[in-house]
């Protein structure tokens, strides 16, 4: 564990150093993982794949700001429920929107079928 650990160190380090290869070794063990929690989350495959996808973006490009007080998988983690639940909620307004909009046309199409009786 402790060896593992120590690797996943190192690949950190070298990813910040900016080897992309270190990066895709680094994550290589975590994508079935983080698909299987986002898919638990999302209940859809393609909104998985594409918030695992983001998560991945944003661990990249986040990497620097990674303390090292957890394990990095646990980070990664916490942000890929972060982005399902902000996915989430955005599905969810979305959802009361168009529910909305498409009442008010519906009440407009009753509307103007009325007025042509």
């Amino acid at each position: 564990m402790e060896r593992a650990m120590s690797d996943e160190k190192q690949l950190i380090e070298a990813s910040l150093g900016g080897d992309g290869g270190a990066f895709q070794h680094l994550i290589e063990g975590h994508r079935g993982k983080l698909r299987s929690i986002v898919l638990r989350m999302v209940a859809d495959p393609a909104d998985a794949d594409d918030l695992v996808q983001e998560t991945l973006i944003q661990a990249y490009q986040k990497l620097g700001s990674f303390r090292g007080d957890s394990a990095f998988s646990t980070w990664l983690v916490s942000i890929a429920s972060r982005k399902s639940i902000d996915h989430l909620r955005k599905r969810s307004r979305w959802t009361r929107e168009a529910q909305i909009i498409s009442r008010a046309a519906a009440h407009a199409d009753e509307s103007m079928l009325d007025r042509m009786s």
